[in-house]
Formats: structure tokens, sequence, C-alpha cells
């Protein structure tokens, strides 16, 4: 094992030092980039349609680049460890992006906005309307609400979570949860609930 480690330490060594081609050490260090790259496949299996294996290959390629060039032998653990946790940050990144295009694809529902033609303001597109008629809509018109609530309000009954309203909304999850704080007398004396 050590002798392994050694061996690794001395090709990342020579790779710094242009002795060996950056090709060279991806051509000895396959089966490790493969392991490593299956294994955040399987992981993250979630990602798949939008994320395959040789997507996480190229991600693991780029961390090893990075591991080449900022390893210091002196200060860092063997190269392996280094490579390894390199590569599991990088790996990790993935992950964020991935979520964060998840949740952004959530809020395209309601992310768009159309003006309407009475001049009433702004009304936020969503895949049901069906929100729209009924009880709520007719006692939520009848509740004195800045427009901001109102969108508020709408996205809260369709059943999108404070966060993701935030998001769509580009406010903090505190301002939605102390606005909807704030509203809750007024739907009491409306008689809407669901607040």
């Amino acid at each position: 094992m050590e002798k392994q480690t050694n061996h690794l330490d001395q090709l990342a060594e020579d790779c710094k030092r242009g002795m060996i081609s950056f090709e060279e050490v991806v051509r000895l260090m396959h089966k490790r980039i493969k392991a490593i790259a299956w294994q955040a496949a399987r992981a993250y299996e979630r990602f798949k349609p939008m994320y395959d294996v040789d997507d996480y290959e190229n991600r693991v390629l780029w961390a090893l680049e990075k591991a080449i060039n900022s390893w210091n032998p002196h200060k860092e653990a063997g190269f392996a460890t280094y490579f390894e946790r390199v590569a599991q940050y990088e790996l990790n990144a993935v992950r964020k992006e991935m979520n964060a295009l998840s949740r952004q694809s959530n809020l395209d529902a309601f992310s768009y906005e159309f003006h309407l033609q009475e001049g009433r303001g702004t009304e936020l597109a969503c895949a049901d309307d069906g929100y729209k008629s009924g009880e709520f809509r007719a006692v939520l018109d009848g509740v004195p609400l800045s427009e901001q609530q109102r969108k508020i309000c709408r996205l809260v009954m369709q059943g999108y979570k404070n966060k993701e309203i935030a998001a769509g909304l580009g406010v903090t999850e505190a301002a939605i949860s102390m606005t909807l704080k704030r509203l809750r007398p007024k739907f009491a004396d409306a008689e809407l609930s669901g607040y």
C-alpha cells in the first residue's frame, strides 16, 4: 500500500514538473478515476437524466488536474488522499448545482409573470389555474393586501413551500414567514383557512 502511495506521490510531482504529461497520469490512474465517478453516479442517482457517469468522470478529471497543481507534499498527506478530497469537493459542488437546478425547475411554474389587461397588476402563471375560481379567490379579493402579499397567498394555497416562494420572489424565507404571520389575523376575520 505504501509503495502505491509513494508511486502516486511521484506521479503527481513528475506531472507538476512537466516530466510526464497529464494524459499519462490519467492513463495510470484510470481505474481510480472511474471508481470515483461510478461511486458519485450511484450516490447521486436522482440526477441521472441531467448528469451521467461521463459527466462525473470529467469532473473527477478536472479535480485531478486541480489536485496536481495545488498539491504540496510537505504540507499535505499523500497525493491519493489529497486527490480524493479534492474530487469529493468537486462532486459535492455538482450535487449543489443539480439541487439548485431541480429547485429552479420547480419554481419555473410561477416565475414567469403575465400582465393583466384589467390593470390589476401582475399575476403569476402556473400550470393549474384552479385556484383562480371558487371561494378562495372571492375571499382573497375582499381582503386588503398588497400585490406581493397576494402573490405569496396564492403560491401558499397552491402548495409551494416558503423556501420555494422566497427563491421565486427574490426575498428571504424569513420575510415570507413573517408576511404570513402578519396576514393570519386578516384571514381569520375573513374566514379563510389554510394558513
